[in-house]
């Protein structure tokens, strides 16, 4: 899998052809590139790209600006209208079983990465969790699958990164993290248009809100060595608009932060969102 980028797909695929001819072979191990595969009547497809880091469903460790996606246990992807099984265990590559594997679905190349019932849909939510998983939140991405039975999937909505610290070790547990978007839609259903590499222009049960929750709340640090929160959205035109960002803390307590961004929330991009806060600066209603 890869971003926007796989140049070096290429020289891996030459050497790695002999593990990707597997159009009638089963999955011994969900997340190992090198495991040994069976004969069966199972259909097996790979994702990965060239640096086994990019463009997945759940953040990493950040290395500066780029924040390397890897595959979380319980994903799932579309080939043409067809689901596959679900991956046991996160991971940097996943092999993708289709347990009734078929003429139809072999004979398809359009690789989904969604969690609806319908391919071609992306249903960012509204209220989101802070679990790392951003395939449960509404992560979709497309790809093509190409004559090794591969892909390389690019991510189609957009991500904000919420690096949120404090000093104050004394700091109430945050509970949750409410964006409001100025009346701009950055949640609901929109369709992908895989043909023109577009989305639709309409987007139904729209939300201009998204709430991400803490479930057992999350205790802020001076510096974060990962991703701390990331919330899914659809891309949007938000340059110029006032972004109002809430935070919440346990007892009720909170922090609000405006934000004017002069860029939008880009297909396939990551918006970091840096914030320190103090204990004194939290407001209690």
């Amino acid at each position: 899998i890869c971003k926007d980028d796989c140049e070096m797909l290429k020289t891996q695929k030459t050497m790695k052809k002999l593990l990707m001819v597997l159009a009638v072979v089963s999955l011994t191990t969900a997340c190992n590139e090198m495991e040994e595969l069976e004969s069966s009547s199972n259909f097996v497809i790979k994702g990965y790209n060239e640096t086994n880091a990019d463009s997945r469903t759940s953040f990493g460790t950040p290395n500066t600006s780029t924040i390397p996606f890897l595959w979380s246990s319980g994903d799932y992807i579309w080939l043409g209208t067809t689901k596959s099984d679900a991956i046991s265990a996160g991971c940097q590559i996943a092999n993708f079983t289709f347990s009734n594997g078929s003429a139809a679905v072999v004979g398809t190349g359009h690789v989904f990465y969604n969690m609806t019932s319908t391919n071609k849909n992306a249903y960012v939510l509204a209220t989101q969790t802070a679990d790392g998983n951003l395939g449960n939140d509404g992560d979709f991405g497309y790809a093509v699958l190409d004559e090794f039975n591969s892909f390389c999937l690019k991510h189609k909505t957009s991500y904000i990164w919420f690096d949120t610290t404090t000093d104050d070790a004394d700091m109430p547990k945050l509970t949750s993290i409410k964006l409001d978007a100025d009346d701009v839609n950055i949640a609901g259903k929109q369709t992908y248009d895989f043909n023109n590499d577009c989305w639709s222009s309409s987007v139904t049960e729209g939300s201009s809100t998204i709430t991400l929750n803490f479930a057992e709340g999350h205790t802020l640090v001076a510096e974060n060595e990962g991703v701390m929160a990331a919330m899914v959205c659809l891309p949007a035109t938000i340059s110029g608009k006032t972004l109002t960002i809430t935070y919440t803390f346990e007892g009720g307590s909170t922090f609000t932060e405006t934000k004017t961004p002069t860029k939008d929330l880009a297909v396939g991009a990551t918006t970091r969102i840096k914030t320190k806060i103090a204990k004194d600066q939290l407001v209690k209603e």
